[in-house]
C-alpha cells in the first residue's frame, strides 16, 4: 500500500527535475493552463525558471532533414552498404524520429459502437508508459495513469481520451467543442493553432487545488474528419499530468504517406493473423509465421461471435524496427474481453509472427 505522500505524488504526475525542466525547455508544448496554475504551483514555478537557462530545446518530433544541393544531378546509386539483419533498408519515406516522451504507439481505432461504418485513419503517438497505461474502449483509445486514485481521495482520475469523429470540418469540430465546454466549466480559453494547424482550447472548473482542467486538441484526419484529444486532470497537476499529456499530444500524427511504410504492413499484417486466429483458419496464414510460431488459438471459429477493439501496435525501434507487439481486446457477446498479444519478427523486409498468447 502506497504511502499518502507517494499517492499524492503520482496524483499530480510525478513532478521531477526532468519534467518541469522539459516544460520551460519546449514553450510550445504548453496551454494557457499553466497560467491558471501558477498560484496554486507557484513554488513549482521557482524551480522551472532556474531550470530553464541551463536546457536547449528538444529535437523536432520529426526530424526532416534538408537534401544536400548538387551542381548536377547524378544518377541514384546502388545502396550496397550492409543492413541490420533480416531488414530492409530505410523506407523512402519521413522517418518517426525518437522522442524523449516515451514509446511508440501505432493505433487503429475501432469504430464505436453507435457509429460502426465509421472510416476511421490510423494514427500513432509516443506514450509514457513508465507513468501511463493505453487501452481501447468502445471507440475510444484511452491513456490514463498507473496510480488511480483511491476511493478516500480527493482528486479526480487523470486520462488522455482519443476519441474521432467523421464527415465533419475543423471550425465545426471547434464550435461544438467551445459551447460544450463553456456549458460545463467555469472560464474557457481562447483557441490556439500550432505550425501544424492542430487547434487547442483549455477549460477551467475553479481555483481550488483540485478543480477540474480540460485540454483538448483537434486535429484534422485528412479524410474529411477530426481526431479529438482531451486530456482531463485537476488544477495542482498542471506541472505534471498537464504538461506530461501535451507532451504525448505533441507526438501525435495521422498514418499517411509520409509514414514509414513498415507500420501500415505491420498493422494489415497483425489484422490477417488476428482474423486467422478467430476464425481458427491458420492454414491460411502459414506465410505470415515464422518457421518456430508458438501461435495459441481458442480452438474453435469464433470470428462472428467477437468485435475487436481495434490494434495498438509497440515497434522496438521507430526508425527500423527488428520486432513489434501487438495488443488486441478481443470482446466476446457475454460481456467479457480477453487480451490478444502478438509478437512480430521482421524478416526480409516482411513482418511475420512469431507468438500469440491470450489472456483472459
Amino acid at each position: 500500500m502506497m504511502k499518502p505522500q507517494e499517492r499524492i505524488f503520482h496524483a499530480l504526475g510525478g513532478i521531477g527535475e526532468d519534467l518541469l525542466a522539459r516544460s520551460e525547455a519546449a514553450p510550445r508544448r504548453r496551454s494557457p493552463r499553466l497560467l491558471w496554475a501558477i498560484g496554486a504551483a507557484a513554488s513549482l514555478a521557482v524551480g522551472i525558471f532556474l531550470a530553464a537557462s541551463y536546457l536547449s530545446p528538444p529535437p523536432s518530433v520529426l526530424d526532416i532533414p534538408a537534401p544536400p544541393a548538387a551542381e548536377t544531378p547524378q544518377p541514384p546509386q546502388e545502396d550496397k552498404r550492409p543492413h541490420p539483419p533480416d531488414t530492409l533498408p530505410v523506407d523512402n519515406t519521413i522517418p518517426i524520429a525518437d522522442s524523449a516522451v516515451g514509446q511508440l504507439h501505432t493505433v487503429k481505432l475501432a469504430a464505436a459502437a453507435e457509429r460502426p461504418a465509421e472510416e476511421i485513419p490510423d494514427f500513432y503517438l509516443f506514450v509514457d508508459n513508465e507513468n501511463y497505461t493505453s487501452f481501447q474502449e468502445d471507440g475510444v483509445y484511452i491513456i490514463r495513469t498507473l496510480f488511480p486514485p483511491e476511493e478516500d481521495d480527493d482528486f479526480p482520475v487523470s486520462e488522455l481520451r482519443i476519441t474521432h469523429q467523421a464527415a465533419i470540418t475543423l471550425d465545426d469540430a471547434e464550435t461544438a467543442l467551445r459551447q460544450s465546454l463553456s456549458q460545463r466549466y467555469s472560464s474557457v480559453s481562447d483557441t490556439l493553432t500550432d505550425d501544424a494547424g492542430r487547434r487547442s482550447i483549455s477549460a477551467l472548473g475553479g481555483n481550488a487545488w483540485n478543480s477540474p482542467v480540460r485540454d483538448v486538441w483537434l486535429v484534422e484526419d485528412g479524410l474529411g474528419g477530426v481526431f479529438t484529444l482531451t486530456a482531463d486532470y485537476f488544477l495542482e497537476a498542471s506541472e505534471g499530468h498537464g504538461i506530461r499529456f501535451a507532451d504525448m499530444v505533441s507526438t501525435f500524427r495521422v498514418v499517411d504517406e509520409t509514414t514509414p511504410q513498415w507500420l501500415p504492413q505491420l498493422r494489415q499484417t497483425a489484422e490477417a493473423v488476428t482474423r486467422g486466429i478467430l476464425s481458427q483458419r491458420m492454414y491460411l496464414i502459414q506465410d505470415l509465421l515464422t518457421a518456430d510460431a508458438q501461435m495459441q488459438n481458442y480452438g474453435q471459429d469464433i470470428l462472428w461471435d467477437v468485435s475487436i477493439s481495434g490494434f495498438d501496435l509497440t515497434p522496438d525501434d521507430p526508425q527500423l524496427p527488428l520486432t513489434a507487439t501487438v495488443s488486441v481486446r478481443v470482446n466476446h457477446l457475454e460481456d467479457s474481453a480477453d487480451f490478444l498479444t502478438l509478437s512480430f519478427r521482421r524478416v526480409d523486409g516482411r513482418w511475420l509472427a512469431c507468438r500469440s498468447e491470450i489472456n483472459k
